[in-house]
């Protein structure tokens, strides 16, 4: 035989060893499942696959050597070269070598179901088998056609295909290389795993987020077509009375005018008022009693309450601030009136208002009163609506009708409680004063010389007259009236705030960086800079984040119309448009 042939030959041989050990690998897994087994992973699927494939290959149409090499291989050649390894059959328990045709020939004798599965168990150490293999592969030339195929050249194929790696220097068969491979496999099976998992987390996440997103974006526009569609179903109209008050105007102002001015300097005022401060007097020595409201602005109707500011402990200057204290003197006030032989009654405390109260009824003189105890602010706020209405008689006038407008459109309790009488008051100074009717109210106060505060606020003001003020007097109170109610109209309360300190609208925007507010907004940028810087500082600034926000020209931190929600304020600018049409028909 030649040296070239010789090669070839060696080579031939050092594939079907190849191959037989991939076919022990073959057997070694499969003897390693049960029958109670978990069923084989994905990845051992394949590789069993493809060491069918090759089998098929081998034996069925010899084409070998497209993968290995030249030599053609047939099935006696891989016979001859198969691992001289054996089996112990638990059916017949008989020891048989796992030669192709011995198999083959015992699995007839044995039977097919008697043999199969977990049944046939390998016998000797795969380390000794590799001899045997040698020795098969070239009889006493064995160890020196062993080290030549150390020098040959393998196969090549793709890097993913595990099965057709090159041949390393130690025996292939070696079950320290093939646990190592098994190892390497199950890990990097098990990355796989992990990195699935966590993209798979991920991507649950992300689905999570992209649901909350749409039901998010699916709410609000439900509620954006809810929202439309009530603005779509809601309309405002005038009824009998409201219109009827616009068709006479005149008479209506007269009426008005005339119990407000009836009532305005009742002596009873002063007998409920001394009467209060004998009673009190055993509990607080120092008790002094006024009384304020548009009863003394002349702006109330018979059937108002009697607004009661009663200073218990010189709380006229120095406001009242500790919400406990306000209570406990309540409970106070409320124990010493409650006796039988007093002529006080209904005493029911209103504790959650912005300022406590204790609302109570003369049983005397059949007035129901409020009685107020946290400072003198209000009673300072009386005197100065009572100026204004005073110099410009116009003022009073559309005041009074106003507030008989508007008690005949918000005709329930809770609108009531909501919209007060005080807030369309200082609507009515805040459109004459942009009209130049009346003065701005920082410019009534800059001119004192020492001013009164009552806490951070200035209390006093100069009263200048008309033509002091270089104003002119108004008297056509119907003309201001079809001003008053297209202003409102169309005034842009979302951007807008009513600012009668300033006489003149301010952005809302600029109460958000106070220093950015005028020059004549000094004591309220003065009151910002004094709050402690914690978020329980916020509830005292000006709240600026309403429908409406309309600004007290004393107390400036104070939005009057805080308490207003969107339909109330819908229902105001609606109405208003359609007062100001029917006084034009006219």
């Amino acid at each position: 035989m030649s040296s070239e042939d010789e090669d070839r030959q060696i080579l031939s041989l050092d594939c079907l060893a190849h191959f037989n050990m991939e076919l022990y690998y073959f057997s070694e897994i499969l003897d390693s499942f049960s029958s109670d087994s978990p069923q084989l992973d994905h990845t051992t699927v394949n590789y069993l696959v493809k060491i069918v494939k090759i089998v098929d290959r081998l034996l069925h149409r010899q084409e070998v050597e497209k993968v290995y090499g030249s030599a053609p291989l047939v099935v006696k050649d891989f016979e001859n070269v198969t691992l001289q390894r054996t089996f112990l059959c638990e059916s017949c328990k008989a020891v048989i070598p796992f030669l192709w045709t011995d198999f083959q020939e015992h699995l007839e004798e044995c039977g097919q179901g008697a043999v199969g599965g977990k049944k046939i168990k390998a016998k000797g150490n795969p380390r000794a088998k590799l001899s045997e293999q040698q020795s098969l592969v070239g009889g006493s030339k064995a160890p020196n056609e062993a080290v030549k195929l150390q020098r040959l050249p393998l196969f090549r194929e793709s890097p993913s295909n595990h099965l057709n790696e090159p041949s390393s220097k130690k025996p292939v068969v070696d079950s320290v290389l093939k646990e190592a491979k098994m190892k390497e496999i199950k890990k990097e099976i098990k990355e796989i795993k992990h990195e699935f998992k966590k993209e798979l987390k991920e991507c649950k996440k992300e689905l999570k987020e992209c649901n909350k997103e749409r039901k998010e974006i699916k709410k609000m526009a439900k509620e954006g077509e809810k929202k439309d569609a009530k603005k779509a179903k809601k309309t405002f109209a005038l009824q009998k009375r409201p219109i009827w008050l616009l068709n006479n105007v005149e008479e209506t102002i007269y009426q008005n005018m005339a119990i407000g001015e009836k009532i305005i300097n009742l002596t009873v005022y002063k007998t409920i008022s001394e009467d209060l401060e004998k009673i009190l007097s055993k509990e607080f020595p120092e008790v002094k009693v006024y009384v304020f409201g548009s009863r003394k602005t002349g702006l109330s109707t018979d059937l108002g309450d009697l607004d009661l500011f009663v200073d218990v402990n010189n709380y006229y200057n120095a406001p009242l601030k500790n919400k406990e204290k306000v209570v406990n003197i309540i409970e106070k006030v409320r124990e010493c009136l409650s006796p039988s032989n007093s002529e006080w009654s209904k005493l029911v405390p209103i504790m959650n208002a912005r300022t406590p109260i204790l609302k109570a009824f003369n049983m005397a003189y059949k007035i129901p009163c409020d009685l107020s105890f946290t400072s003198g602010l209000s009673h300072i706020n009386t005197s100065l609506i009572r100026y204004l209405l005073t110099l410009q008689p116009d003022c009073h006038r559309v005041a009074c009708f106003v507030k008989a407008w508007y008690k005949s459109i918000f005709v329930s309790t809770y609108e009531s409680n909501k919209l007060s009488s005080y807030m369309i008051t200082i609507l009515v100074v805040f459109f004459m004063q942009t009209i130049n009717l009346l003065p701005p109210i920082f410019y009534l106060q800059n001119t004192v010389e020492k001013p009164l505060m009552i806490g951070h606020w200035q209390g006093d003001f100069k009263k200048p007259t008309l033509s002091e003020l270089n104003l002119l007097m108004s008297n056509d109170p119907k003309l201001i009236l079809t001003g008053f109610f297209h202003f409102y109209s169309t005034f842009d309360f979302k951007n807008l705030v009513v600012c009668p300190l300033l006489g003149k609208p301010i952005e809302r925007k600029l109460f958000e960086t106070p220093e950015l507010l005028p020059q004549e907004m000094a004591r309220y940028k003065e009151f910002v800079k004094q709050l402690p810087p914690v978020p329980e500082s916020a509830k005292d600034l000006l709240v600026t984040d309403t429908v409406m926000c309309v600004q007290d020209p004393l107390e400036l931190c104070h939005n009057l119309a805080k308490g207003i929600h969107e339909d109330m304020y819908e229902k105001f600018t609606s109405l208003c448009a359609k007062s100001l049409a029917v006084l034009l028909q006219k």
